[in-house]
């Protein structure tokens, strides 16, 4: 089947005995470029989770963290993790985003935007706020996450936070509750419940479900707390990276969600292939020559970061010397000595991250090169 778009798509091309949440737009584009308008907001949704989902299938250390503190298989933990980012937009169903685009709402929901649902906090925030006062009740009432569901809320509501944090800072917590009914209407939240429980029976199977089960719910909590600093992570790059229309390009054609999940399933792994995100293997033979070539006799601080001890706990190098010490190239060394495990070094088997910071732009562009 060809799920490409054309620019003749229109919102009035769309049946609408279908599910209410194909009135949603997730991204639009200038009306004066080319192509499809507008992304449907289902299909955004999917776009992040594929890549979130495929990002974690490669990446086998960031998961096995997460696994060993869920107490899951690879397979459930990718389903829950999922199930999350599809949920990262949610505050894009309210009509206070949608009216953003008149045009775009008017052609959609078929009527003019409400000018009392103003657009004054944002979509992060307000998906936060929605899951609060109406899908947190909905999931204790439904057992979304299994008999235990309540008791895990606290932990849940980790998770929450941490996709619709995708844009960098977590979403903010709103003094009042029931303030969400400022910005969507009764048809949004219908909406949202509808995409909801789509998501749910794409994702949430019996045993992913279950993951908020598998230990106390004090001990779930403790971990969700942990993990969603990690998680927040991972949306902020499948946001990113599933926005990107060169790989993900715009969609007006209604199909089956679990169909566009295969197609946008391939297009994730594509988008990973081709950006290059997936960490690569270290090389471990690397001397300094290999590294810096043109440097035929290294100056005596890079001398002294050669062969310097690191010891096995985690490290704050600072380097000082005069200009054109060569401070920028003794950096390098040290981070070459941390990945490749030199003598008494630690090694990314006990230390998974390394940070290499530089004073002036021009020093990061001497080592980008």
């Amino acid at each position: 089947m060809d799920y490409t778009a054309t620019s003749a798509q229109k919102a009035t091309s769309h049946n609408f005995n279908q599910a209410s949440y194909w009135r949603y737009w997730g991204k639009a584009r200038p009306s004066n470029e080319h192509g499809a308008q507008y992304q449907l907001l289902p299909y955004h949704c999917l776009d992040v989770a594929a890549v979130g989902y495929e990002y974690l299938t490669q990446n086998d250390k960031l998961s096995n963290y997460f696994l060993q503190a869920l107490k899951c298989n690879k397979e459930d933990w990718l389903n829950w993790a999922s199930f999350w980012l599809a949920l990262h937009d949610l505050g894009k169903f309210s009509e206070a985003f949608q009216s953003q685009k008149s045009d775009l709402f008017t052609s959609l929901q078929s009527c003019e935007p409400n000018p009392e649902k103003q657009y004054t906090e944002r979509h992060d925030s307000l998906g936060q706020w929605l899951w609060r006062d109406t899908l947190s009740a909905q999931a204790v009432e439904n057992y979304w996450f299994g008999r235990d569901t309540q008791n895990a809320m606290t932990g849940l509501d980790a998770w929450m936070r941490a996709v619709t944090g995708h844009h960098g800072q977590p979403p903010k917590v709103a003094a009042l509750s029931g303030i969400s009914e400022d910005f969507y209407s009764k048809k949004d939240k219908r909406a949202v419940r509808e995409f909801v429980d789509q998501i749910r029976s794409l994702f949430l199977n019996e045993h992913a479900a279950n993951i908020a089960s598998l230990q106390e719910p004090r001990s779930f909590e403790h971990a969700s707390l942990s993990l969603s600093w990690w998680f927040a992570g991972v949306a902020v790059l499948a946001d990113w990276l599933g926005s990107d229309t060169n790989y993900f390009p715009y969609k007006t054609e209604v199909i089956p969600l679990n169909e566009y999940w295969l197609y946008t399933h391939k297009q994730a792994q594509k988008a990973l292939r081709e950006t290059g995100i997936i960490p690569c293997a270290i090389r471990k033979d690397l001397s300094f020559g290999d590294i810096f070539p043109k440097i035929a006799f290294p100056s005596p601080l890079q001398e002294w970061v050669k062969s310097v001890e690191i010891p096995t706990c985690p490290q704050i190098f600072l380097l000082e010397d005069v200009t054109g010490a060569g401070k920028t190239e003794a950096a390098d060394c040290v981070l070459l000595a941390t990945l490749r495990g030199l003598p008494r070094s630690f090694t990314l088997a006990r230390n998974d991250a390394v940070r290499d910071c530089f004073p002036t732009q021009l020093c990061l562009a001497v080592a980008m090169t």
